[in-house]
């Protein structure tokens, strides 16, 4: 999903917008190349960083374990289990709307993965903590979610929801989704939960051929 920021509009929310990969907004990516005059995002991407990127992609240069490597690879089980093809690898494009396309069940997916983090719970004046996953929501227009919740190494895949997208909380958009490991915390998503067997044994099968803008062996 394409979007532009030029140099007369980098005020409000757009002077906010900060490069999931640089960590820099727009302002200060136009402050730092002069001779630029507009800068285009994709997917939260800055336009330079997105060129780095489709580079090392197509150069095979992408770490197996950066976030984006760990993004790739999930994508690529996806798409082995389910039988269909990684958009960013067909189009050689990772500026596609979605990631990968199930013309049968899911249609449009969009694939997540994310480690477990600890969050704090307050009730009855007492404190616990829960291990969750928690996944953003800033998604653009698809029908499916992939929500794949990952063990602390990464090794396994502990969780996997596939959900429709409008199920999603309507305020998702700003507070993400959290998925709490804890069964008592039986919640709406638990409905969408799909059998994660067969993509850990994918994932656990993965060879370098699999992944091809991977650098390292899987």
């Amino acid at each position: 999903m394409l979007e532009i920021v030029d140099t007369n509009d980098v005020g409000g929310r757009n002077k906010k917008k900060v490069c999931i990969r640089c960590k820099k907004t727009a302002e200060e990516i136009l402050r730092d190349r002069p001779n630029l005059k507009k800068v285009f995002w994709r997917k939260g991407i800055c336009d330079p960083c997105y060129h780095k990127l489709k580079r090392k992609c197509r150069n095979k240069e992408i770490e197996k374990d950066s976030n984006f490597g760990k993004g790739f690879r999930i994508e690529q089980v996806i798409a082995k289990v389910l039988d269909i093809k990684n958009c960013n690898i067909e189009l050689d494009d990772f500026n596609t709307i979605f990631d990968l396309y199930d013309p049968i069940k899911y249609g449009d997916i969009q694939a997540r993965s994310v480690g477990p983090s600890i969050r704090k719970v307050t009730w009855n004046g007492r404190e616990y903590l829960y291990d969750v996953w928690h996944f953003a929501l800033d998604l653009p227009e698809c029908n499916t979610f992939f929500a794949v919740c990952m063990s602390k190494d990464y090794k396994n895949i502990d969780r996997m929801y596939a959900i429709p997208v409008d199920k999603l909380p309507k305020d998702g958009l700003a507070k993400g989704m959290t998925i709490y490991k804890d069964p008592k915390f039986h919640a709406w998503y638990e409905q969408y939960r799909i059998d994660e067997k067969s993509y850990n044994d994918v994932y656990h099968s993965m060879k370098i051929d699999d992944c091809p803008v991977i650098k390292n062996n899987i």
